[in-house]
Protein backbone atom coordinates (compact mmCIF):
# COMPACT_ATOMS: atom_id res chain seq x y z
CA UNK A 1 0.00 0.00 0.00
CA UNK A 2 1.29 3.23 -0.94
CA UNK A 3 1.94 6.45 1.33
CA UNK A 4 -0.53 8.82 1.42
CA UNK A 5 0.68 12.13 -0.03
CA UNK A 6 -0.70 15.81 1.49
CA UNK A 7 -0.59 16.61 5.21
CA UNK A 8 -0.50 12.41 6.19
CA UNK A 9 2.73 12.42 5.22
CA UNK A 10 4.07 15.64 6.66
CA UNK A 11 2.96 14.96 10.07
CA UNK A 12 0.82 17.66 10.91
CA UNK A 13 -1.99 15.73 12.27
CA UNK A 14 0.27 15.30 15.50
CA UNK A 15 -1.24 18.70 15.99
CA UNK A 16 -4.45 17.26 16.00
CA UNK A 17 -3.55 14.45 18.24
CA UNK A 18 -1.54 17.04 21.09
CA UNK A 19 -4.97 18.97 21.07
CA UNK A 20 -7.25 16.21 21.88
CA UNK A 21 -5.34 14.57 24.30
CA UNK A 22 -4.19 18.16 26.30
CA UNK A 23 -7.90 19.50 25.88
CA UNK A 24 -8.99 15.81 27.40
CA UNK A 25 -7.01 16.59 30.72
CA UNK A 26 -9.14 19.94 31.47
CA UNK A 27 -11.67 19.34 34.33
CA UNK A 28 -14.63 21.53 32.35
CA UNK A 29 -14.39 18.92 29.51
CA UNK A 30 -13.41 16.13 31.63
CA UNK A 31 -16.89 13.51 31.13
CA UNK A 32 -15.99 14.07 27.39
CA UNK A 33 -12.24 12.39 27.45
CA UNK A 34 -13.41 9.15 26.54
CA UNK A 35 -14.94 10.93 23.18
CA UNK A 36 -11.51 12.61 22.80
CA UNK A 37 -9.13 9.84 23.39
CA UNK A 38 -11.43 7.77 20.86
CA UNK A 39 -10.97 10.77 18.20
CA UNK A 40 -7.18 10.98 18.63
CA UNK A 41 -7.22 6.96 18.66
CA UNK A 42 -8.75 7.07 15.56
CA UNK A 43 -6.31 9.90 13.77
CA UNK A 44 -3.76 7.09 15.22
CA UNK A 45 -5.25 4.37 13.91
CA UNK A 46 -5.91 6.16 10.34
CA UNK A 47 -2.02 7.25 9.62
CA UNK A 48 -1.33 3.49 10.60
CA UNK A 49 -3.17 2.10 8.17
CA UNK A 50 -2.17 4.71 5.45
CA UNK A 51 1.19 5.20 6.56
CA UNK A 52 4.15 3.43 5.81
CA UNK A 53 6.58 2.71 8.92
CA UNK A 54 9.04 5.33 7.98
CA UNK A 55 6.42 8.34 7.49
CA UNK A 56 4.32 6.67 10.75
CA UNK A 57 7.41 6.99 13.27
CA UNK A 58 8.14 10.51 12.08
CA UNK A 59 4.60 11.18 12.53
CA UNK A 60 4.87 9.88 16.12
CA UNK A 61 8.21 11.75 17.41
CA UNK A 62 6.38 15.14 16.22
CA UNK A 63 3.31 14.39 18.51
CA UNK A 64 5.56 13.20 21.20
CA UNK A 65 7.58 16.49 20.92
CA UNK A 66 4.48 18.70 20.83
CA UNK A 67 3.17 16.82 23.79
CA UNK A 68 5.76 16.61 26.14
CA UNK A 69 6.17 20.44 25.58
CA UNK A 70 1.94 20.75 26.65
CA UNK A 71 2.58 18.68 29.51
CA UNK A 72 5.41 20.88 30.71
CA UNK A 73 2.89 23.53 30.18
CA UNK A 74 0.10 22.21 32.45
CA UNK A 75 2.54 21.20 34.92
CA UNK A 76 2.51 17.37 34.36
CA UNK A 77 5.73 17.45 32.78
CA UNK A 78 6.68 13.63 30.63
CA UNK A 79 4.02 12.14 32.16
CA UNK A 80 1.15 13.00 29.82
CA UNK A 81 3.43 11.56 27.14
CA UNK A 82 4.04 8.49 29.09
CA UNK A 83 0.40 7.71 29.52
CA UNK A 84 -1.56 8.81 26.81
CA UNK A 85 1.33 6.59 24.19
CA UNK A 86 1.96 3.54 26.39
CA UNK A 87 -2.09 2.88 27.43
CA UNK A 88 -3.44 4.17 24.33
CA UNK A 89 -1.98 5.24 21.34
CA UNK A 90 0.53 2.74 21.17
CA UNK A 91 -2.44 -0.05 21.30
CA UNK A 92 -4.28 1.46 18.92
CA UNK A 93 -1.52 1.88 16.74
CA UNK A 94 -0.42 -2.08 17.14
CA UNK A 95 -3.78 -3.23 16.81
CA UNK A 96 -4.14 -0.91 13.15
CA UNK A 97 -1.16 -2.95 11.91
CA UNK A 98 -2.63 -6.04 12.90
CA UNK A 99 -5.75 -4.81 10.58
CA UNK A 100 -3.90 -4.07 8.13
CA UNK A 101 -2.11 -6.86 7.81
CA UNK A 102 -5.19 -9.34 8.38
CA UNK A 103 -7.89 -7.58 8.43
CA UNK A 104 -10.59 -7.39 11.20
CA UNK A 105 -10.42 -10.76 12.82
CA UNK A 106 -6.78 -9.81 13.35
CA UNK A 107 -7.57 -6.30 14.27
CA UNK A 108 -10.23 -7.95 17.00
CA UNK A 109 -7.45 -10.56 18.49
CA UNK A 110 -5.02 -8.04 18.99
CA UNK A 111 -7.22 -5.30 20.77
CA UNK A 112 -7.87 -9.11 22.66
CA UNK A 113 -4.58 -10.14 23.29
CA UNK A 114 -3.51 -6.23 24.41
CA UNK A 115 -6.89 -6.55 26.96
CA UNK A 116 -4.85 -9.41 28.34
CA UNK A 117 -1.20 -8.13 28.73
CA UNK A 118 -2.85 -5.29 30.76
CA UNK A 119 -4.52 -7.27 32.79
CA UNK A 120 -1.98 -9.34 33.85
CA UNK A 121 0.77 -6.95 34.57
CA UNK A 122 -2.49 -5.10 36.76
CA UNK A 123 -2.28 -8.20 38.84
CA UNK A 124 1.57 -8.30 38.74
CA UNK A 125 1.75 -4.89 39.90
CA UNK A 126 -0.48 -5.82 43.15
CA UNK A 127 -2.10 -2.54 43.00
CA UNK A 128 -5.67 -2.62 43.88
CA UNK A 129 -7.62 0.18 44.68
CA UNK A 130 -8.78 -0.56 48.42
CA UNK A 131 -8.22 2.34 50.30
CA UNK A 132 -9.52 4.96 48.04
CA UNK A 133 -12.79 2.71 48.08
CA UNK A 134 -13.05 2.60 51.39
CA UNK A 135 -12.36 6.28 52.02
CA UNK A 136 -14.81 6.92 49.20
CA UNK A 137 -17.97 4.47 50.69
CA UNK A 138 -16.99 6.47 54.22
CA UNK A 139 -17.27 9.68 52.53
CA UNK A 140 -21.13 8.58 51.33
CA UNK A 141 -21.96 7.11 54.79
CA UNK A 142 -21.22 10.37 56.18
CA UNK A 143 -23.23 12.56 53.78
CA UNK A 144 -26.37 10.16 53.57
CA UNK A 145 -28.92 10.41 56.36
CA UNK A 146 -29.50 7.59 58.74
CA UNK A 147 -32.74 5.48 57.70
CA UNK A 148 -33.86 1.88 56.44
CA UNK A 149 -33.51 3.20 52.94
CA UNK A 150 -30.15 5.07 53.55
CA UNK A 151 -29.06 1.55 54.87
CA UNK A 152 -30.01 -0.63 52.30
CA UNK A 153 -28.35 2.07 49.80
CA UNK A 154 -25.67 2.16 51.95
CA UNK A 155 -25.13 -1.81 51.89
CA UNK A 156 -25.63 -2.28 48.04
CA UNK A 157 -23.26 0.42 46.89
CA UNK A 158 -20.84 -1.63 49.74
CA UNK A 159 -21.13 -4.74 47.63
CA UNK A 160 -20.62 -2.97 44.42
CA UNK A 161 -17.33 -1.49 45.58
CA UNK A 162 -16.29 -5.31 46.65
CA UNK A 163 -17.32 -6.37 43.47
CA UNK A 164 -14.99 -3.50 41.89
CA UNK A 165 -12.25 -3.70 44.16
CA UNK A 166 -12.08 -7.97 43.42
CA UNK A 167 -12.02 -7.36 39.44
CA UNK A 168 -10.53 -4.36 39.30
CA UNK A 169 -7.80 -4.98 36.27
CA UNK A 170 -10.54 -6.71 34.30
CA UNK A 171 -12.84 -4.02 34.75
CA UNK A 172 -9.96 -1.64 34.13
CA UNK A 173 -8.43 -3.73 30.84
CA UNK A 174 -12.28 -4.23 29.37
CA UNK A 175 -12.43 -0.69 29.61
CA UNK A 176 -9.61 0.66 27.44
CA UNK A 177 -10.43 -2.37 25.08
CA UNK A 178 -13.32 -0.36 24.46
CA UNK A 179 -11.66 2.54 23.94
CA UNK A 180 -9.31 0.54 21.32
CA UNK A 181 -11.67 -0.99 19.36
CA UNK A 182 -13.81 2.08 19.03
CA UNK A 183 -11.05 4.08 17.71
CA UNK A 184 -9.60 1.28 15.56
CA UNK A 185 -13.48 0.78 14.23
CA UNK A 186 -13.24 4.94 13.53
CA UNK A 187 -9.76 4.91 11.71
CA UNK A 188 -10.96 1.76 9.56
CA UNK A 189 -14.39 4.23 8.87
CA UNK A 190 -12.29 7.31 7.99
CA UNK A 191 -9.68 5.07 5.96
CA UNK A 192 -12.68 3.72 3.94
CA UNK A 193 -14.30 7.04 3.60
CA UNK A 194 -11.21 8.21 2.11
CA UNK A 195 -9.85 5.71 -0.11
CA UNK A 196 -12.82 3.17 -0.49
CA UNK A 197 -15.99 3.81 0.02
CA UNK A 198 -17.96 1.07 1.42
CA UNK A 199 -15.38 -0.81 2.63
CA UNK A 200 -15.71 -0.75 6.29
CA UNK A 201 -19.19 -2.30 6.16
CA UNK A 202 -18.20 -5.18 4.13
CA UNK A 203 -15.00 -5.93 6.29
CA UNK A 204 -16.55 -5.27 9.55
CA UNK A 205 -19.46 -7.89 8.29
CA UNK A 206 -17.39 -10.88 7.47
CA UNK A 207 -15.33 -10.50 10.53
CA UNK A 208 -15.00 -14.28 12.30
CA UNK A 209 -12.39 -15.45 14.74
CA UNK A 210 -12.60 -18.81 14.19
CA UNK A 211 -13.56 -21.89 16.83
CA UNK A 212 -9.84 -20.89 18.93
CA UNK A 213 -11.84 -18.46 21.12
CA UNK A 214 -14.63 -20.69 21.92
CA UNK A 215 -12.01 -23.45 23.23
CA UNK A 216 -10.16 -20.53 25.16
CA UNK A 217 -13.19 -19.06 26.44
CA UNK A 218 -14.19 -22.70 27.54
CA UNK A 219 -11.22 -23.88 29.17
CA UNK A 220 -10.44 -20.71 31.00
CA UNK A 221 -14.17 -20.99 32.20
CA UNK A 222 -13.97 -24.24 33.50
CA UNK A 223 -10.56 -23.39 35.28
CA UNK A 224 -12.22 -20.25 37.15
CA UNK A 225 -15.08 -22.38 37.94
CA UNK A 226 -13.01 -25.10 39.34
CA UNK A 227 -10.24 -23.47 40.92
CA UNK A 228 -12.30 -19.45 41.91
CA UNK A 229 -9.30 -17.77 39.62
CA UNK A 230 -10.89 -14.42 39.73
CA UNK A 231 -7.86 -13.98 36.76
CA UNK A 232 -9.28 -16.89 34.95
CA UNK A 233 -12.75 -15.45 34.57
CA UNK A 234 -11.14 -11.43 33.34
CA UNK A 235 -9.62 -13.32 31.39
CA UNK A 236 -12.64 -15.18 30.22
CA UNK A 237 -14.31 -11.99 29.89
CA UNK A 238 -12.00 -10.39 27.89
CA UNK A 239 -11.99 -13.45 25.24
CA UNK A 240 -15.73 -13.07 24.94
CA UNK A 241 -15.28 -9.13 24.43
CA UNK A 242 -13.65 -10.45 21.12
CA UNK A 243 -16.47 -12.88 20.32
CA UNK A 244 -19.16 -9.78 20.97
CA UNK A 245 -17.43 -8.08 17.76
CA UNK A 246 -18.09 -11.94 15.62
CA UNK A 247 -22.00 -11.45 16.90
CA UNK A 248 -22.31 -7.91 15.80
CA UNK A 249 -20.29 -8.45 12.51
CA UNK A 250 -22.65 -11.16 12.17
CA UNK A 251 -25.62 -9.39 13.23
CA UNK A 252 -25.27 -7.08 11.04
CA UNK A 253 -24.48 -8.75 7.81
CA UNK A 254 -27.83 -10.75 8.05
CA UNK A 255 -29.88 -7.52 8.70
CA UNK A 256 -28.05 -6.00 5.56
CA UNK A 257 -28.79 -9.65 3.85
CA UNK A 258 -32.34 -9.45 4.45
CA UNK A 259 -32.83 -6.03 3.38
CA UNK A 260 -34.29 -4.93 7.34
CA UNK A 261 -35.82 -1.80 7.91
CA UNK A 262 -33.19 0.83 8.84
CA UNK A 263 -36.02 1.70 11.99
CA UNK A 264 -35.07 -1.60 13.09
CA UNK A 265 -31.40 -1.39 12.63
CA UNK A 266 -31.94 1.83 15.39
CA UNK A 267 -33.53 0.42 17.72
CA UNK A 268 -30.88 -2.34 17.90
CA UNK A 269 -28.45 -0.01 18.64
CA UNK A 270 -30.62 1.68 20.64
CA UNK A 271 -31.42 -1.38 22.82
CA UNK A 272 -27.45 -2.28 22.74
CA UNK A 273 -26.64 1.15 23.99
CA UNK A 274 -30.08 1.04 27.03
CA UNK A 275 -29.14 -2.40 27.85
CA UNK A 276 -25.85 -3.01 26.87
CA UNK A 277 -24.41 -5.76 29.09
CA UNK A 278 -28.22 -7.58 28.12
CA UNK A 279 -27.67 -7.38 24.63
CA UNK A 280 -23.84 -7.89 24.34
CA UNK A 281 -24.51 -11.20 26.40
CA UNK A 282 -27.04 -11.99 23.35
CA UNK A 283 -24.21 -10.55 21.17
CA UNK A 284 -21.77 -12.88 22.48
CA UNK A 285 -24.08 -16.22 22.22
CA UNK A 286 -24.51 -15.14 18.33
CA UNK A 287 -20.79 -14.87 17.62
CA UNK A 288 -19.86 -18.50 19.62
CA UNK A 289 -22.29 -19.90 17.81
CA UNK A 290 -21.52 -18.14 14.62
CA UNK A 291 -17.98 -19.95 15.21
CA UNK A 292 -19.31 -23.22 15.23
CA UNK A 293 -21.94 -23.25 12.84
CA UNK A 294 -21.51 -20.80 10.53
CA UNK A 295 -24.96 -19.75 10.15
CA UNK A 296 -24.32 -16.34 9.15
CA UNK A 297 -22.93 -17.60 5.77
CA UNK A 298 -26.49 -19.85 5.33
CA UNK A 299 -28.63 -16.75 6.42
CA UNK A 300 -26.97 -14.45 3.90
CA UNK A 301 -27.20 -17.22 1.42
CA UNK A 302 -30.69 -17.91 1.76
CA UNK A 303 -31.73 -14.04 2.11
CA UNK A 304 -29.37 -13.34 -1.23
Amino acid sequence: MAAAAGPWQSGSWAALLAMLAVVSTAAPVMLLSPVLFVASGGVVALTALRQELGSLWRALVIAAIVLLVAGYVVGIGGSLVAVVFAVFWAPVFIAARGLRRGGFSRGVQVVVLLAVVLLLLGHQSGFQPTTFLDEYLETIKQQVAVGVDAETNIAKLAQLFGWLERYFWGWISASFGVLWMMSLLLGRYWHAMLDNPGAFAREFEALRLGLMPVLIALVVAVAGVLGGSVLAWEVMALVLFGVFWQGLACLQAIFRARNVNRVVWIAFYCLLIIFALQVALVLVLIGLLDNLFDFRTRLITDGG
